[in-house]
């Protein structure tokens, strides 16, 4: 859900019905105050001052300063933790990958895009099959615009199995950044360096 304190947040909770819940993701996002078009969006867990997830920073003058995500408490660009790739004719596919100091393999991702009743789905699977044994999650915006007494199933929801509730962390993570990607102006990406220094 969206918060007005602090500003530009919001809090990722589970739904009331489930007997143990995990903590909630409290998310934020920041200007970069040295780089105004560049923003931090900030994940911690069970509160504002909660456990240090991890952050990602993004923004239109990745010509300068290239876009990085911090997870673990390793940073580097984001280039090295999430590729992405389409096809002519197919969904466009993401593929995410960690790895922690303390662990010699790595953990992927793989994030496919779909259309269902007209909302663009995100659905991850744990390793490369993707078979419907191997879901862990579903991302489904809302297609709804608000309305009073609206259905909490109508906004915008991350669907977990419960194979993936070991990998939770970098599914949320790693989903915040797939959809700042996908919502991201395309205009802006094909403007000249020289015009984007006029601009700002």
């Amino acid at each position: 859900m969206p918060q007005t304190i602090p500003a530009n947040s919001m809090i990722m909770s589970p739904p009331s019905y489930v007997d143990h819940p995990h903590p909630s993701y409290y998310i934020s996002v920041n200007m970069n105050c040295f780089t105004p078009t560049s923003y931090i969006t900030t994940i911690r867990r069970g509160g504002w001052d909660g456990d240090f997830v991890g952050n990602f920073e993004m923004g239109i003058s990745a010509f300068r300063k290239p876009n990085t995500v911090c997870f673990r408490d390793y940073e580097c660009p984001l280039g090295e933790m999430l590729e992405q790739s389409s096809k002519m004719f197919r969904s466009v596919s993401y593929l995410w990958k960690s790895k922690s100091s303390l662990e010699s393999t790595s953990l992927e991702l793989y994030w496919e895009e779909s259309t269902f009743a007209g909302s663009s789905v995100l659905s991850c699977f744990l390793g490369k099959e993707k078979m419907i044994t191997n879901v862990v999650a579903k991302f489904i915006p809302s297609t709804f615009s608000r309305r009073p007494g609206r259905m909490a199933s109508d906004l915008t929801r991350l669907e977990v199995s419960p194979q993936g509730h070991d990998y939770l962390d970098d599914i949320v993570v790693s989903v915040l950044v797939i959809e700042r990607i996908r919502t991201s102006p395309n205009v802006l990406k094909d403007i000249p360096s020289s015009m984007l220094k006029e601009l700002f």
